[in-house]
């Protein structure tokens, strides 16, 4: 079931990628410049141009259009490949959190979304916060549901949900949030659940 999610999520935002929506956007010519800026050799931490962009989306258009070729679809597809993956990684969080039957109809919804398909086929880097959001939720969750012997596995678990959470500032501007709704969420622990906060204290921190 999850594969023909998959490949209905992929049909969706890869056939005729160049031509719908047709010609490219502001924000996507924008993209366009900033990606051949680091084509060019520049490694910017951050782009300037209009009222700032983040950098990881951009080296990812930037390394697909240097394994392919200067396009519109090689343009396009980071954002594509992040749409489709955000559905796993929303699958996978939704599984973790709520079971299979509503991490499916989770998945079947992100994959047929509006909103979703759009961004994943405009080259927009805000597609990319979804798949690191969710899988930010799945490592945190996996990290405290692990039992407090062997300490190796929840410490590994929590330290991808940091590089997850970390990665999300560095993609869109909406990702800064995210550290205060992890901290918002501690504090949550630290009134309704103390005994679950005293042993994963040490892997939020992380």
């Amino acid at each position: 079931m999850l594969v023909a999610i998959l490949l209905l999520a992929a049909a969706l935002r890869m056939v005729a990628l160049t031509d719908v929506p047709p010609g490219l956007r502001y924000d996507e010519l924008l993209n366009y410049g900033m990606a051949g800026r680091v084509l060019a050799g520049e490694r910017p931490i951050y782009f300037t141009e209009s009222w700032g962009h983040e950098p990881l989306f951009l080296y990812a258009q930037a390394a697909v259009m240097a394994l392919t070729k200067e396009c519109d679809w090689s343009l396009r597809l980071p954002a594509a490949l992040g749409g489709l993956f955000g559905v796993l990684a929303t699958w996978l969080a939704a599984r973790r959190l709520f079971g299979p039957r509503v991490a499916m109809l989770t998945a079947v919804a992100l994959a047929v979304s509006f909103w979703s398909l759009l961004f994943s086929r405009e080259g927009s880097r805000v597609i990319a916060v979804t798949p690191l959001f969710s899988l930010m939720v799945y490592f945190l969750w996996r990290g405290l549901g692990q039992p407090a012997k062997g300490r190796w596995r929840p410490a590994l678990d929590f330290l991808w949900a940091g590089l997850c959470l970390g990665s999300m500032v560095y993609v869109y501007v909406a990702g800064r949030v995210a550290p205060v709704l992890l901290i918002i969420f501690a504090l949550c622990l630290v009134l309704f659940q103390r005994r679950l906060f005293r042993r994963a204290w040490p892997g939020l921190s992380l």
